[in-house]
């Protein structure tokens, strides 16, 4: 039996882990969403729904709850590569892939990289990896090196640790990301010597990527960090994001598709406002995606939205289609003047000539598959009116509208309606409810595929280019393919152009993790939901 003491002290335990645990599932949740150092104490309470006091009782500080993942993430790793190695092979191959996991992880997500630095970083959480890694590394190679002590290996581990922090303290490969309806991407380092160094400036340096002469991509910098090396890491925003940093206002009342898109990129004389920036307006280009004239853009009498959030929320969220740059190029006083023009488009017709092909430059590919909101019935309810003056009277009146073949496959997922007025009646109420049950595509599934393939362009093969919101046929009998499909999203490593990667289909909600679900990377991830996992268990 515990003493008083000892009694109290169990008790504050057990009363602390529901706390201790909504904690540590908020702080994974945030370090991977926006970084280890983005991520601040008062977010952490906030979310985590605990007092200050609470979260210095438990953890301290921040570097507290890195520490305790630290202990997690690398004690899995280690279970996780005895596992993938097996027992066949030797116990060095365990040492193998562990290292492999780690390095994989950081090339898998800038935020996982940035908490693995601080991990190797920070005392507390990197004397721990010290330790621990020494004594599995005492464990693999002690029986190879018999006349060395733990000690030995302990030390030995302090210059492997440097090796492992060195390599990932260089971002990863300089990527360039292309997607649709998003600004898109670009990721560099700059060393020290570069000419440029000290010129590069947020929001005003423009930044231009061309393929064959021909441009990409062309944005701005967002974000300059500094690491160990003095290597400035860059991220630019695609010039799409230019539309965020200026507003304007929505009155209360139906707008036809162009005129938002209008709204959007010229400047609102009607209020005073200019809003042509220099080097960053667009002009209306094509528009061929139409809304319903009937609905409305804003509940209120009138509503103040950056231009981005209205194309992005007010039309593409509800409409879908095609958000496209494009730019004329002339020379004016020995200089180039960019004529910008914003398209937005119901579909997209362009093709590439080059076909992806088994055997010939597909060179992987995973499917994404997600299923719409399935809605198969729909009850209508309104109601109508019989009879006439003081004789009248009025009753509800309901009916359904189904789509059998939908719900003989995924049963009955129903939603309801109403339709206001006394004027209803069951052929009304039934039309209501087809032009609802239209909104919905309930018989397929959407999703995308996610391919590895070699651009014939770059082995000097003359054919065009395989690339982005551009239509390709894809043909490869085992897989079942046998399409024209949009690539929706493209990832360059500028310095690996080989290793592209060609997303087409359905893009939304799909991140670089989640297309990243096959070989080492997946098992490499699994370590990340298992410490979810963790925090959920109350361990």
């Amino acid at each position: 039996m515990p003493d008083r003491r000892e009694a109290i002290l169990i008790a504050s335990t057990n009363a602390s882990r529901p706390s201790k645990k909504r904690i540590l599932t908020v702080c994974v949740k945030l370090f991977l969403e926006q970084g280890y150092k983005k991520t601040t104490v008062a977010q952490i309470v906030q979310q985590a729904s605990v007092s200050n006091s609470i979260f210095q009782n438990i953890f301290r500080a921040k570097d507290g709850v890195l520490t305790e993942l630290a202990q997690f993430m690398f004690s899995n790793q280690f279970a996780m590569a005895r596992s993938t190695a097996g027992t066949q092979l030797p116990p060095i191959y365990v040492y193998a892939v562990e290292t492999a996991i780690q390095m994989t992880l950081t090339e898998l997500n800038e935020n996982l990289r940035e908490i693995y630095i601080e991990a190797y970083t920070q005392k507390e959480a990197s004397d721990y990896i010290f330790r621990e890694t020494a004594k599995e590394l005492y464990q693999i190679f002690g029986s190879y090196q018999p006349e060395l002590t733990a000690q030995d290996f302990f030390f030995m581990e302090l210059g492997s640790a440097g090796i492992m922090r060195a390599y990932m303290a260089h971002p990863c490969d300089e990527e360039l990301t292309l997607e649709k309806n998003s600004f898109g991407s670009f990721v560099f380092t700059v060393p020290a010597i570069n000419p440029y160094y000290d010129k590069l400036a947020l929001k005003t340096t423009v930044i231009s990527v061309e393929e064959d002469g021909v441009e990409i991509f062309m944005g701005y910098v967002t974000e300059l960090n500094k690491n160990f090396d003095l290597d400035i890491e860059v991220t630019c925003e695609g010039e799409l994001g230019y539309l965020q940093d200026r507003d304007c206002i929505i009155e209360n009342r139906a707008y036809a598709t162009e005129e938002l898109v209008r709204l959007a990129v010229t400047p609102d004389e009607k209020y005073g406002t200019n809003f042509a920036i220099e080097g960053k307006t667009f002009n209306l280009g094509s528009v061929t995606v139409v809304k319903p004239d009937a609905d409305k853009d804003t509940t209120e009498t009138k509503a103040i939205s950056d231009c981005w959030s209205v194309l992005d929320s007010n039309l593409v969220g509800n409409y879908g289609g095609f958000l496209r740059v494009r730019k004329t190029v002339k020379m004016e006083d020995g200089k180039k003047v960019y004529r910008r023009y914003l398209d937005y488009l119901a579909e997209v017709t362009d093709e590439s000539e080059q076909v992806i092909q088994f055997g010939v430059n597909l060179l992987d590919l995973s499917y994404y598959l997600k299923s719409n909101t399935i809605v198969n019935s729909i009850i209508v309810m309104g109601y109508a009116t019989s009879g006439w003056w003081i004789f009248s009277s009025t009753s509800p009146i309901k009916v359904e509208v189904r789509n059998d073949k939908s719900i003989e496959l995924y049963g009955l997922c129903q939603r309801m309606m109403t339709v206001d007025g006394t004027k209803s009646s069951p052929e009304s109420l039934r039309a209501k409810g087809l032009e609802e049950l239209k909104k919905y595509n309930p018989d397929q599934f959407t999703g995308s595929i996610t391919i590895n393939a070699a651009d014939l362009a770059d082995t000097g093969v003359d054919v065009d280019r395989l690339g982005f919101l551009k239509n390709v046929r894809c043909i490869s009998e085992v897989h079942g393919l046998k399409n024209w499909i949009l690539c929706t999203k493209e990832v360059i490593p500028l310095d690996a152009p080989e290793e592209k990667e060609f997303t087409f289909g359905d893009t939304t909600n799909l991140t670089t993790l989640q297309a990243s679900t096959f070989g080492t990377a997946g098992k490499a991830w699994k370590a990340i939901q298992s410490t979810i996992r963790y925090m959920g268990s109350g361990g």
